[in-house]
């Protein structure tokens, strides 16, 4: 996911939260959820771990500056799954803490997130079912023990990428959030719809990509209006095809760079 990419819906996955919960079919059109978060964050080669560093470009009398915005660092274990998520803030300090479980099948489980201050405020778990053609998984997190505050249902199209994904207050079973996927030829996500509780869609998001299939373009529109359009330029690749360095463009100025050191097993 692109520190960069402000306030984006996160799959986003970029790329990378969102795009966890697809899946891809088998034979039999039952769900395969085993495919590898690598995949899922389109990474190539047998990653270990990525360093990524966002930087804005600062601008004054003609003298260009770098001005720190964020860190990640995301490890894999050898079968491919996100295993451990940091993210550093503007002051350099680590902000949040993800520590992903899995099953022996490979499918994520339980998901811990922890503060700077070592707390555990946050608990997720995954829920996995089959049901031919009305595929979904949920999720369910716990923000105090034992409770389930709020609950996600997903839907799948037949190529097995989440076409829906609807959230719901536990305590009385109401809407709290839904958004709506759609995907091209390459199961890569072109529209991401938003909507309230009432159902609603209150903001469109769109992605364009190269042809390596990789994110060169996104906007928002809310009720209508363009709030932001963000391209990706410049962009550099290491031996394995992944981007390393991209600079970013936020509506056609130029804003800041994206770094990434990418270790390999």
């Amino acid at each position: 996911m692109r520190p960069l990419q402000l306030l984006i819906l996160a799959f986003i996955f970029i790329f990378s939260s969102c795009k966890n919960h697809e899946a891809s079919t088998n034979s039999s059109n039952d769900v395969n959820y085993t495919k590898k978060d690598l995949s899922l964050l389109n990474l190539k080669g047998p990653v270990k771990r990525v360093h990524e560093i966002a930087y804005q470009l600062l601008f004054n009398n003609n003298i260009s500056e770098t001005k720190f915005i964020n860190e990640y660092i995301y490890s894999f274990n050898e079968d491919g799954n996100l295993i451990n998520k940091l993210y550093y803030n503007s002051d350099s300090i680590v902000e949040e803490t993800h520590n992903y479980f899995y099953n022996d099948k490979g499918l994520k489980i339980k998901e811990i997130t922890i503060d700077s201050n070592n707390i555990i405020i946050r608990m997720d778990s995954f829920v996995y079912e089959n049901n031919k053609k009305n595929y979904y998984a949920s999720k369910g997190y716990y923000l105090m023990p034992d409770k389930i505050e709020k609950e996600n249902k997903y839907k799948y199209d037949d190529q097995g990428n989440i076409i829906e994904d609807c959230q719901y207050q536990t305590a009385n079973s109401n809407l709290d959030s839904k958004y709506i996927y759609k995907y091209d030829v390459n199961g890569s996500p072109v529209e991401v719809s938003s909507c309230d509780d009432k159902n609603k869609i209150v903001s469109q998001t769109f992605y364009k990509y190269n042809e390596k299939n990789i994110p060169i373009q996104m906007g928002t529109y809310r009720h209508g209006d363009l709030m932001f359009n963000i391209k990706y330029k410049d962009i550099k690749f290491d031996q394995f095809g992944n981007w390393v360095k991209e600079t970013l463009y936020l509506n056609d100025k130029i804003y800041g760079n994206t770094i990434r050191e990418i270790f390999y097993y």
